[in-house]
């Protein structure tokens, strides 16, 4: 199980190259928007795959908090893009 979670984290670790590229060099406005949306989310996955590994709890918390501000980040962030104002 140990080598699975590890496999599992290391493969989202590689995930994150090529949107942290995207993120960088998009062509467009939506492109960095995102990956740094799917950046966040592979952060959280990552987490939680590291709080099963490690056996603590508490990362899972953090995960969901880190998955919470990323939704209001690219909400805002959205609408920034969209209007021209975020409020």
């Amino acid at each position: 199980m140990d080598v699975l979670l590890s496999v599992t984290l290391v493969t989202m670790v590689l995930l994150m190259l090529p949107c942290g590229w995207r993120a960088w060099r998009g062509p467009s406005t939506a492109d960095p928007l995102l990956a740094i949306d799917l950046i966040a989310t592979l952060l959280a996955a990552l987490i939680v795959v590291l709080a099963l590994l490690l056996e603590q709890s508490i990362l899972v918390d953090v995960a969901l908090a880190i998955s919470a501000l990323a939704f209001i980040g690219t909400v805002a962030i959205s609408r920034y893009v969209a209007e021209g104002s975020v409020f």
